[in-house]
């Protein structure tokens, strides 16, 4: 036959029963039991000044002239602080007594998600949800993928030499505070030595992406002509990290702002430099270091037609990783791109030296 086992609960012992340890002096137990090293530390405080007392009232008999008077008053003295001790002791051992006494405690609820049913079949745990967490895991290669690396082969060199940073506009006209505008001044040169031409359009798929760290979500609100070209961020490992290849905005899509001024637009003209098949030979480059000490008119800022514009994330700034330069053939197929070279933070590629106001390049 089996054996069952059954352990009673303390309720159940005292169930029906008027035990008087139970229903009385365990609960005053209960509420005295946090007060009884506070009692004994005010007992042992009260028996030191009623022994600096008495040998204080000792020494006065001892130097008074009226030693009668003074031994009745010690003799009072020594009474009342004899029974207030006394009754102290009495208060203390009571409530020493009370706190072995333990109180009712319930006993623990079992969890009925852990118990059997009448089958002897576990019951099923519900489904929870975990909650999402900020970082969001990498994208698997196959939606990130890693273009080519050719940096080491120094076909070309992208440098920024001039950048500063401007509010965006939101689509129904006020300053969009969860984007910004970065406006930058490039120059490119192909060594050389180079094999080959070096393509440096900005016709998507864009040549010249700006890149930020990867996220599940990217919230990127380019100006309207910008979405209309058709370009847009791709994902792309570097460096072993995913990150977020954000185009640049089309040439001369500025937005006018609630204050009525103008920001940013880019100005991307290799034509300017001869190079309207926007193609560098070995050798060859497009790019103005010059430009203005103070904010002045846009005919003595330099050549501005290597001007760039990248709508970002406000919350990306921080964090961006820098300018690349790929060859993106012609397609949007990032694992048959080639990383040709790159401006990084990590060097210092945009710093306080080479930041100017917008108004000066």
């Amino acid at each position: 036959m089996p054996i069952r086992l059954h352990v009673a609960r303390w309720s159940d012992a005292t169930e029906g029963n008027s035990d008087f340890m139970t229903d009385w002096i365990a609960p005053v137990a209960a509420s005295l039991r946090p007060w009884a090293p506070l009692t004994v530390f005010l007992c042992t405080i009260f028996v030191g000044a009623l022994a600096v007392l008495v040998a204080i009232r000792v020494r006065e008999r001892a130097d008074s002239r009226r030693e009668n008077r003074q031994i009745r008053k010690l003799e009072r003295w020594t009474t009342a602080g004899v029974w207030s001790f006394a009754l102290l002791v009495v208060i203390t051992l009571v409530m020493a007594v009370f706190g072995l006494i333990p109180a009712p405690v319930d006993p623990p609820t079992a969890d009925p998600e852990a118990s059997l049913d009448t089958t002897g079949s576990p019951r099923a745990t519900p489904t929870v949800t975990p909650e999402p967490k900020v970082a969001s895991l990498p994208p698997s290669d196959e939606a990130c993928p890693a273009p080519g690396d050719a940096r080491l082969e120094e076909r070309v060199e992208l440098e920024v030499y001039w950048w500063c940073t401007g509010p965006a506009v939101a689509a129904g006209g006020g300053w969009d505070h969860t984007q910004f505008q970065l406006k930058v001044r490039l120059g490119i040169t192909a060594e050389p030595r180079a094999a080959g031409s070096v393509r440096i359009g900005t016709s998507p798929p864009s040549t010249i992406r700006i890149l930020v760290p990867y996220a599940d979500t990217l919230h990127w609100m380019p100006p309207t002509k910008t979405v209309a070209a058709g370009d847009k961020p791709i994902c792309v490992y570097v460096d072993g990290v995913p990150y977020w290849a954000i185009p640049p905005n089309i040439n001369d899509d500025a937005q006018k702002g609630p204050d009525g001024s103008w920001n940013f637009a880019s100005h991307w003209e290799p034509g300017d430099w001869m190079q309207s098949d926007e193609l560098l030979s070995p050798g060859e480059y497009v790019g103005d270091r010059s430009h203005a000490e103070q904010p002045t008119s846009p005919g003595q800022r330099g050549r501005n037609s290597t001007d760039l514009v990248f709508t970002v994330p406000a919350d990306a700034m921080d964090a961006m990783y820098g300018l690349a330069l790929f060859d993106t053939g012609t397609g949007a197929d990032a694992s048959t791109w080639t990383l040709l070279d790159g401006c990084l933070q990590i060097e210092r590629c945009m710093n306080e030296s080479n930041r100017r106001h917008p108004a000066t390049f």
